[in-house]
């Protein structure tokens, strides 16, 4: 399925009343997850990376703890199929707070890397349906994913780093929407110390990334930003 799909709407205007075009709408579609033959759970996502969603998610929810500890064997229209390479259950563990590369990063760097991130997508722009999460270093960003839901975007995000085996922990994360507790926690898991957002952060999120040594920042916009905890990692 693409991303994308060409609808006859009608527009309003003012001066015209309703305009017949053609509108460009993003895709949304259900997947079934069957695992070992048995139903895992469903998600409506952007029809792309999809591999790279369930890994992720997986990962994110200590089903999974890399890449390799699951077979696909097929993924089509609305159904993923895939295998367990080990059956025991992983237990369920704390959010990661394993001490990491320690990275500092300067404010002006910030701004430029975020406008770079909303640049990175060229369906947000054609659509302005879908979230982009990226993961960048100084130099600029590493990879970016899409999604018409932001948890799936930092899902996808995830599972190429598990993929290709890509460490977060010296990285930044930067997130076109708001950053919520449960977007904090996928942060957390994820590895990355510096969580950026164009939009607004959560008193729940504050706390955690607190609570967590995570350097969150909202509200970023060309000239200015919010910076709300552990401060000492922006020179």
């Amino acid at each position: 399925m693409a991303e994308t799909s060409i609808y006859k709407i009608h527009q309003y205007h003012k001066d015209e009343g309703f305009v017949e075009k053609d509108d460009l709408i993003i895709n949304e579609e259900e997947f079934r997850l069957i695992i070992d033959g048995e139903y895992y759970a469903s998600y409506c996502a952007t029809p792309s990376m999809i591999k790279e969603l369930v890994i992720g998610n997986l990962a994110i929810n200590n089903i999974i703890k890399q890449a390799s500890d699951i077979t696909f064997t097929n993924i089509s229209a609305g159904l993923v199929e895939a295998t367990f390479n080990k059956k025991e259950v992983i237990a369920e563990e704390k959010l990661n707070r394993k001490e990491s590369t320690e990275i500092k990063v300067a404010a002006d760097n910030i701004l430029d890397l975020m406008n770079t991130h909303l640049d990175s997508s060229p369906l947000h722009k054609s659509t302005g349906g879908t979230h982009v999460i990226s993961l960048a270093d100084e130099t600029g960003l590493i990879y970016s994913c899409q999604d018409i839901g932001r948890h799936n975007a930092i899902d996808k995000l995830y599972g190429y780093l598990l993929i290709n085996n890509i460490s977060a922990s010296d990285k930044i994360l930067f997130s076109s929407g708001r950053i919520t507790k449960e977007m904090c926690e996928k942060a957390i898991k994820i590895g990355t110390k510096i969580v950026v957002s164009r939009a607004t952060v959560s008193n729940l999120a504050i706390d955690l990334a607190i609570e967590n040594n995570i350097t969150l920042i909202g509200f970023t916009r060309v000239t200015r930003f919010n910076l709300y905890s552990h401060p000492e990692r922006i020179i």
